[in-house]
């Protein structure tokens, strides 16, 4: 995702939306990830270590499915420039 990001700078739609994008992107890398982390290794020993693993689970669940949501939000170059290519295509080759 951070690939992408780094690519949208040909359209200036998605150019705009990199920075929020990227920052939710680090919200989550650096401040969340590291959080349900450190919560669940520092917990107290007499803690039992199923509930706290299935929160840890469900914790991150719900960061893959933050960051699945951020991917699918930041466009594929690559898929719009084949896009881009085929309808040139079609513009030179289709015409009667």
């Amino acid at each position: 995702m951070l690939d992408r990001l780094e690519q949208v700078a040909d359209h200036e739609t998605d150019r705009i939306a990199a920075p929020e994008r990227l920052a939710d992107a680090a919200q989550i890398v650096r401040v969340e990830l590291p959080a349900c982390l450190e919560t669940y290794l520092g917990r107290s020993p007499t803690t039992p270590e199923e509930p706290a693993a299935r929160e840890l689970l469900t914790q991150l669940g719900l960061l893959t499915a933050g960051a699945d949501r951020l991917v699918a939000q930041v466009p594929d170059i690559h898929a719009r420039r084949a896009e881009e290519l085929t309808r040139e295509m079609r513009e030179r080759h289709d015409r009667p």
